[in-house]
């Protein structure tokens, strides 16, 4: 399934970078687990509802092209959920496609100061 996805990520050129997140990733799927994918999109230009709506269309094509049920695979924007996934997605997860090693480089930098500061900020909080 992975190869699959991979195969046709190619085909997009809009996507730059896949991770498999979760239990897929982990080895600690069962039959009952979903597939969680993030996804570095290239063009971040598009209409708010375009970008919002992207991960979702996608969802609904490649769970069609996989014959699987749609609540079984989850695709998200790297750039559009909280920080705290994206580091959960960057630190456990597993880079099955790449297309733009510099961009690998960029959103892990980008996520792990963003998760440091938010922990910054929770502690200043705290005190």
């Amino acid at each position: 399934m992975i190869d699959f996805i991979v195969n046709i990520a190619k085909l997009n050129e809009d996507i730059e970078l896949i991770w498999l997140y979760g239990s897929q990733a982990q080895g600690t799927a069962h039959s009952e687990s979903d597939v969680d994918i993030a996804i570095a999109f290239k063009n971040h230009t598009l209409p708010a509802l375009s970008l919002q709506s992207r991960p979702e269309c996608l969802a609904i094509e490649w769970a069609e092209e996989l014959n699987m049920p749609l609540d079984k695979l989850s695709i998200v924007d790297i750039n559009r959920i909280p920080i705290a996934l994206a580091f959960n997605v960057i630190e456990y997860g597993q880079l099955v496609y790449n297309n733009n090693p510099l961009r690998v480089y960029q959103e892990e930098n980008r996520i792990r100061s963003m998760f440091e500061y938010q922990l910054m900020q929770s502690k200043r909080e705290a005190e």
